[in-house]
């Protein structure tokens, strides 16, 4: 019997015609997609289904949190590590050296895709040995959207044999039935077989933290909803847990904090006007062979960063299209590996990196996007660009002060998340908890959901751009790179459901295009490896392979060249697909 298609790998029925969309329409359906975190998906449990089991969790993180020799880890591969890493960054300036992350490939990872170490349950074991070994109590959350990296099912299944140390959490957003049935390399289990024996075992041995958000609007990206709902619930989770060790009265409840979430994200898209402006900047900036820039500091900028580091495994885009710069660089991240600019030209995050290499190469066809950052912080840079006559974007969630005064040079986008803001749009039983009416927890708070409009707001544009670009057909982030087995295998079902053919015909073409010439189908795991390992780094894996079936005259290099004269695959062959 044919399996049912995980939900996070399904296509969202609302924008099914986001590729052919202007920026107005592109947001608009952002906005219904992203809606979907609140109000759940058809019959499956929802966000707020999960309130109360968040509620019970906090109270086993505050008990670790306030034990001496307890730690919290959170751990994943890609977008989920990244999140992770961001969020054991800004708790552990409220509980100093109680949170950490492990995220598959190590700290390269937060920059770079290295996704081919999420296919390794050992490598995530030995990462979760090396980071608890001093200590005798681990809550340890295991983020994996879709319920399917070895990664971290390696790390869940050594939690469950080592109970009294670890308290395993399972984050992610399909039902447990529909976790990945694929065998794991050198292992006996799936990632099912680690789902169920966790589900078996149930609370407070074990949590599964699984609301259904719906497919993604680009399908399978797990960077936008997954992303948004795992930022969403790991705040919420330890917002309640330091409220608790605090013991502050009356407590949050989790769903007040979801609400206020909810009103953020309206918030967010009510600023679409200027959001779709910016959108519409960048795609040009791409369509004409230029550059992207985000210019952040603090969380606003990782994010920045962050947003920039996904799109070339998303889209397949050069690292050089959208890059993130950061203000102190490596010593605003705070991770494990420390400073990492000697590793190349791609680990150079700081601003002076970007002004004596990037600046000086920037034209009228570049897009420079400040996030989290006034004109009042970067007068001096600001002009230096200004010079430069490219496109210029300001990302804030300040005060109205510092409001952008020249809209003709600047496309500003000021979200309203200030204190007073959000003290007349929250709950009233959130404002007026202890926790939030403290000063310094108050600011803490808002800097954590200024960071969700940021993320929201940064998502919205680099989609939209790379949409004007050609790199999406239909809902389908038709060009990502081939570079583990889960998006060997997606890649496969992306070229069925595009062209109607068999899975033998498209696993075929995609070989195809990855080698040029006709090779032997894969039979053993092995063998997919080293075809994973042929397509890394090569462009336009996908699209080729679609357009030689549907165009059956053309050679790899003819598809190719097709592709270059014609980005927007769907207009190219006439809406056809």
């Amino acid at each position: 019997m044919k399996m049912e298609l995980p939900i996070t790998e399904q296509s969202n029925s609302l924008s099914s015609n986001i590729d052919i969309q202007g920026s107005d329409g592109i947001l608009r359906i952002l906005k219904q997609c992203d809606a979907e975190i609140f109000n759940g998906w058809k019959q499956h449990k929802s966000l707020y289904d999960f309130a109360s089991s968040l509620e019970n969790l906090s109270i086993m993180a505050a008990k670790i949190i306030k034990n001496d020799r307890g730690i919290v880890v959170m751990s994943g591969c890609g977008t989920s590590g990244r999140l992770g890493f961001i969020t054991a960054r800004s708790f552990n300036q409220v509980f100093p050296g109680k949170f950490h992350y492990t995220i598959a490939g190590g700290d390269r990872a937060l920059l770079l895709s290295t996704e081919a170490p999420e296919d390794s349950w050992t490598d995530g074991v030995r990462d979760l040995e090396k980071v608890s070994t001093s200590f005798e109590e681990v809550l340890f959350i295991g983020i994996t959207c879709g319920l399917s990296a070895p990664y971290v099912a390696g790390q869940l299944d050594y939690c469950m044999k080592h109970l009294e140390k670890f308290c395993p959490v399972l984050l992610g957003f399909n039902p447990v039935e529909l976790a990945r049935q694929v065998s794991i390399r050198n292992w006996d289990k799936t990632f099912y077989d680690v789902a169920t024996a966790m589900r078996s075992l149930g609370e407070p041995k074990c949590y599964i933290i699984n609301p259904v958000i719906g497919p993604e609007p680009i399908t399978g990206s797990s960077r936008m909803k997954s992303g948004s709902a795992t930022k969403i619930i790991l705040e919420t989770l330890f917002i309640l847990s330091a409220n608790r060790v605090m013991e502050l009265e009356p407590q949050c409840r989790a769903s007040d904090i979801f609400l206020s979430y909810e009103i953020l994200l309206r918030c967010t898209y009510l600023q679409s006007k200027s959001i779709s402006r910016l959108l519409k900047a960048a795609g040009n900036t791409f369509c004409t062979g230029g550059r992207v820039c985000y210019l952040g500091r603090d969380t606003e900028g990782i994010l920045g960063v962050v947003d920039a580091s996904e799109c070339p495994p998303t889209y397949g885009a050069d690292y050089d299209d959208i890059r993130g710069f950061l203000q102190k660089s490596w010593s605003a991240l705070r991770n494990n590996e420390g400073d990492l600019s000697q590793r190349g030209p791609l680990f150079n995050l700081d601003w002076e990196y970007f002004k004596a290499e990037v600046l000086p190469l920037l034209s009228e066809k570049d897009c420079v996007i400040f996030v989290g950052v006034s004109p009042n912080d970067a007068k001096d840079l600001l002009q230096l660009i200004q010079e430069k006559t490219c496109t210029i974007g300001m990302i804030t969630t300040s005060s109205p002060e510092n409001t952008i005064k020249d809209p003709a040079n600047i496309i500003s986008v000021s979200i309203s998340v200030a204190s007073e803001a959000i003290e007349a749009l929250l709950p009233s039983s959130f404002i007026s908890s202890s926790l939030f009416t403290n000063a310094a927890s108050s600011r803490f708070i808002v800097s954590l959901m200024s960071g969700m409009c940021i993320k929201w707001s940064l998502n919205a544009i680099s989609t939209g751009a790379h949409i004007a670009k050609g790199k999406v057909l239909g809902n389908k982030m038709i060009d990502l790179q081939v570079s583990n087995t889960k998006l060997y295998y997606r890649s496969i079902g992306i070229i069925q459901e595009l062209t109607g053919a068999s899975r033998h015909v498209a696993e075929k073409y995609l070989l195809l295009s990855i080698y040029g010439s006709d090779t032997e189908l894969p039979t053993t795991d092995e063998e997919v490896l080293s075809h994973i390992s042929a397509a890394t780094g090569k462009p336009l894996i996908v699209p080729t392979a679609i357009l030689m079936i549907r165009k059956s005259d053309l050679s790899v290099e003819g598809a190719r060249e097709w592709l270059r004269n014609q980005p927007v695959l769907r207009k190219g062959l006439n809406n056809e697909l």
